[in-house]
């Protein structure tokens, strides 16, 4: 009863009583916490190594930069080459920085559509995959 003052002794031998009656479910209770933290853990490594790919990404950004100015306007030149390329510098470095980076970033969204999002929610059960359609003639 609720009243009922126990001693600890007491209490283990409830514990124990109740763990020798539900010993197979403690045991699927402690193969599902191990799956879960094994699988927690995973997710852990892959959020860092997500984070640490952008970061990459950023650092050969910054390395591309660097190297193109270097290379290009950057470099030992008199300032009439620098005033007289200093359009088409602009205009490649434009170009390719924001090709690199737009495709940088359709391949980050892609990867998060495909991979993490359908692999948080998306469960097939084994049923085929049938895509959405809006034609009538399927519905019947």
């Amino acid at each position: 009863s609720k009243g009922e003052k126990r001693t600890i002794s007491q209490e283990k031998s409830i514990i124990s009583q109740e763990t020798k009656d539900n010993n197979e479910s403690l045991l699927d209770i402690a193969i599902h916490t191990g799956i879960e933290t094994v699988e927690f853990n995973l997710g852990i490594i892959s959020n860092i190594s997500s984070y640490l790919r952008i970061w990459a990404v950023s650092l050969a950004h910054n390395q591309l930069t660097i190297i193109l100015h270097t290379y290009t306007i950057g470099g030992d030149f008199n300032i009439i080459f620098r005033i007289i390329s200093f359009p088409f510098w602009l205009a490649f470095t434009f170009v390719l920085m924001i090709g690199l980076e737009g495709l940088s970033a359709s391949l980050h969204s892609m990867r998060l559509n495909w991979i993490e999002f359908n692999s948080k929610f998306y469960d097939g059960q084994g049923r085929k995959f049938q895509p959405l359609c809006f034609d009538e003639e399927d519905e019947e």
